[in-house]
């Protein structure tokens, strides 16, 4: 399994080279009713214009299913379907090393540049790690690609909750 913090921008990175030179072919699933059966898809179209023939050769199915290094999520499977090959992560790992971790999913890094600065406020991770449900997670995921986004485009981003309001004083 990876070490330090898991990354979708890590994977994709993986993913894409697993598959050879040229134009990126993996994207991030998002659709609900997607997501019951796979994590990244290489649609058949890319892999057509990628492979001549349309048959993507076995030394990528292999390197696909034994991915790894940092950042990258571990591989559950990889196979063809009629939307092009469907990739599925070892969930459970993946939640368990996330959850094991999640104090450096909410730490703040030191700016990289004097720019401007963005906080995503994330009430997930006000709670305790031991309680934390399954949609929590997802916001936490999602909100920790959001800031390496913002990050590789210059800004600073912070995810983590807001400081609580003191409370005011009466008069």
């Amino acid at each position: 399994m990876a070490t330090g913090r898991l990354g979708v921008g890590e994977t994709l990175e993986a993913l894409n080279a697993a598959v050879g030179p040229g134009s990126p072919v993996w994207f991030k699933e998002t659709h609900a009713r997607h997501l019951r059966v796979r994590d990244f898809l290489a649609p058949r179209s890319a892999l057509q214009a990628r492979f001549r023939d349309g048959q993507v050769p076995e030394c990528v199915f292999r390197a696909v299913s034994c991915l790894q290094g940092p950042g990258v999520a571990p591989v559950l499977r990889c196979a063809p379907t009629p939307a092009g090959l469907s990739l599925q992560l070892q969930r459970p790992a993946v939640f368990e090393h996330v959850l094991g971790a999640l104090a450096s999913y909410a730490t703040p890094a030191k700016p990289a540049s004097p720019g401007p600065r963005v906080v995503l406020h994330c009430p997930a991770l006000r709670c305790n790690s031991g309680t934390l449900r399954l949609s929590q997670l997802r916001a936490v995921l999602v909100a920790d690609h959001l800031v390496r986004v913002l990050r590789a485009h210059g800004n600073f981003g912070w995810n983590g909750p807001l400081p609580r309001r003191a409370p005011r004083p009466k008069h």
